[in-house]
């Protein structure tokens, strides 16, 4: 019986502090910012076929593009983790992450006509490391950010 109020009284604390979260203005303007970033980082592999098949690229070159962009990404990632584990720069580094996401996708814009195949995986790949990391770069840096609030 005493675990049963226990956990009740606990539901109603995990409900009280998800109130009071998102009554923060801080909070909803970090949420808001990343849940932007993760639909940009979200969106490379969806719109890559659509985007370079019109400009002649193959399946075959997009497909690998694709797995380059994603793994460089994923190794970016912990790579990321363990810079941030020993230095605490959380917002120096979303703010390189943005910034080389942002230049990688500008200049795709001038490099897929160009048709050049290793230049295109080149940026793909840097793509890749600059915006796979900032999701879990965002989770660890709102936590850092909002606990204890």
């Amino acid at each position: 019986m005493a675990e049963n109020v226990s956990h009740h009284l606990n539901d109603a604390s995990v409900w009280k502090e998800t109130v009071h979260l998102l009554k923060m203005k801080n909070f909803m303007l970090l949420c808001f910012a990343f849940c932007i970033l993760y639909g940009a980082s979200s969106t490379i592999g969806l719109v890559m076929s659509p985007v370079l098949n019109p400009y002649g690229y193959t399946s075959f070159f997009i497909s690998m593009g694709a797995i380059l962009c994603v793994v460089c990404g994923v190794i970016a990632s912990i790579l990321v983790g363990m810079f941030l584990d020993r230095t605490k720069k959380y917002l120096l580094t979303l703010r390189i992450e943005a910034w080389l996401a942002a230049f990688c996708f500008l200049m795709t814009i001038w490099i897929i006509p160009l048709h050049n195949d290793p230049l295109t995986l080149i940026f793909l790949i840097l793509a890749g490391v600059a915006a796979v990391p900032i999701t879990p770069l965002g989770f660890v840096f709102s936590i850092e950010l909002t606990h204890p609030f």
